[in-house]
């Protein structure tokens, strides 16, 4: 991001009418060669790249027209032409599929396996109720029926495709294939 503009350059007192791509003139400052206008003085038909989004527009390959600062030069953005705009591209029904898929495993816990309604932390993988629960290592079971084991869930090392990392994801392992845990050799009272 280049350096602010010179406060000198874009004084109301230095402005001057400049002539716009469609013949009109507005207020603002030339700046190399470009045009400059502050906060509200910019002219209709043209808009900035956040406008343009949201009217699902995008800049399509052309150059930036004027440029837009407020704060005295301290913040500033592109501001594009509207008759040049083009729609923005939609996303094809496979890859709206994927986001959906890509969002869903971001919303599910890795210990309980629950769909929350909120993105899962990376860090550890689990939701608020595994977080903020009690310890799940004892109270869980595995399998179903009279016979079904407490589980202890411990991070076992994962690499993740492509990176180089590893990301420890919890796998639940049933106690009595543990050799030793407290939970099992201590006496019972």
């Amino acid at each position: 991001m280049p350096a602010p503009i010179d406060r000198a350059t874009i004084h109301p007192a230095a402005s001057r009418w400049i002539e716009l791509w469609n013949g009109k003139q507005a207020l603002g400052w030339d700046h190399h060669g470009t045009p400059v206008f502050r906060f509200r003085w910019a002219p209709a038909g043209l808009a900035t790249r956040r406008q343009l989004r949201a009217m699902r527009l995008c800049p399509g390959r052309q150059e930036p027209y004027a440029l837009l600062v407020w704060r005295n030069g301290k913040r500033w953005a592109w501001l594009y032409r509207l008759d040049l705009a083009r729609p923005s591209r939609l996303p094809s029904p496979a890859q709206l599929n994927a986001l959906d898929k890509a969002m869903k495993a971001r919303r599910t816990c890795q210990l309980c396996r629950t769909v929350t309604d909120y993105c899962i932390p990376t860090t550890d993988g689990r939701c608020n109720n595994c977080m903020t629960g009690p310890v799940p290592t004892l109270g869980r079971t595995a399998g179903t029926g009279p016979r079904a084991h407490p589980v202890a869930v411990t991070p076992v090392p994962r690499r993740v495709s492509g990176t180089g990392r590893e990301r420890p994801e919890l796998h639940a392992t049933p106690l009595c294939e543990l050799e030793h845990h407290p939970a099992i050799d201590a006496p019972q009272t």
